[in-house]
This record gives C-alpha cells, structure tokens and sequence, in this order.
C-alpha cells in the first residue's frame, strides 16, 4: 500500500474534515444535519459562529450534553428554522441531500438564507464512484431505503443551478478510498 500522503489522501481528508472550508474566514456557519455537532465544535474553535440543525431531536439532545451551551444547535428541518434572507457565510450539508424528497427545493431554501456570496458545500455518495462501479447492488452508498436519491456529480450540479446558484463547482474525493468503497 502506497502511503496516504503520497496519493494525496492526507489533504483529501483535510479538506473533508473542515467541508472545504479550511482556507475560508470564519464568519456565520450553518451545518443542515448537524447530528453529534462534532463538526460544529470543531469549527466554532477555529473562530465560526455555527449553528446546526437536525431533525432528530435525540441527536440535538446528545450534541448538547457532549459540547455545552456554546453550541447553537435546534431540532428542525432547514425550511422550518424559519432563518432570515442572508443570514449565513456558509451553509454546510453532509449526507443529508441524498436523504430527502425534494433536493431542489432544500438547496434552494439553502440559497435564500446564504448571503451573496456565501458557499453552500454539500458531501453525499457518488453514483459514479469506483465503488459503485465495482460492488453495484451491495455498494454501501446505496443504503436502501435511507437514501432517497444518489447522485452523479453532474445531477447534483443540475440540481444546484436549478435551485438558482450560479457558480457551481463539483468535484469527487478519494478521502476515504482506503476505508470505504
């Protein structure tokens, strides 16, 4: 096995660790399905003021009781927390795209309460991985009946500009090509 560092697998997980905000200033951060709140307290110490919401309240009860009041975290969904227009630096989604009915309509309210210029980062598993390609009906990415969707990073791309982005950036990672496929 080829070292981490030698196929770039370090910075990979770099970048995925921080949602591609690591050479961003902090300003106000929104984490859509924050779960554990584990990234928000990672991101609240390099200088962000971020707020997270999830769904599951359980998670949001156990985000409270692992990092204190510090964390600005409710239970709720992005359409219900109700945020004004341009509230946010950033807007970070993990896993949390390919889970719900309508992903325009998400990634359009995502829009509306990022400011002008804002970045929206989302992470979700790509049909149109080695992965995928390889184990097809037993790729783990699929996860019936969770996943609602997976999506090629050109359909995401789409989805985007229809929810009316106009800067659109896809890429795929191999961040945890030695851990997962």
């Amino acid at each position: 096995y080829l070292p981490s560092k030698i196929l770039g697998l370090t910075e990979a997980r770099r970048q995925i660790y921080h949602m591609s905000l690591h050479d961003s200033q902090p300003g106000k951060l929104l984490d859509v399905g924050c779960g554990s709140g584990n990234f928000l307290h990672r991101m609240h110490n390099l200088g962000w003021n971020a707020t997270g919401i999830d769904f599951d309240a359980k998670a949001i009860e156990n985000a409270k009781a692992l990092y204190g009041s510090h964390l600005n975290v409710s239970a709720t969904d992005l359409p219900g927390a109700g945020f004004l227009d341009n509230s946010f630096d950033a807007l970070t989604m993990s896993h949390v795209v390919e889970h719900v009915p309508y992903p325009i309509e998400l990634l359009a309210e995502a829009k509306r309460v990022l400011k002008t210029g804002g970045k929206l980062i989302v992470t979700t598993p790509n049909i149109r991985s080695f992965g995928h390609d390889k184990f097809r009906d037993c790729w783990r990415g699929l996860e019936s009946p969770r996943h609602l969707q997976i999506f090629a990073p050109n359909a995401l791309q789409q989805c985007a500009r229809k929810a009316g982005f106009h800067f659109v950036k896809t890429s795929t990672t191999a961040a945890n090509a030695d851990t997962i496929i």
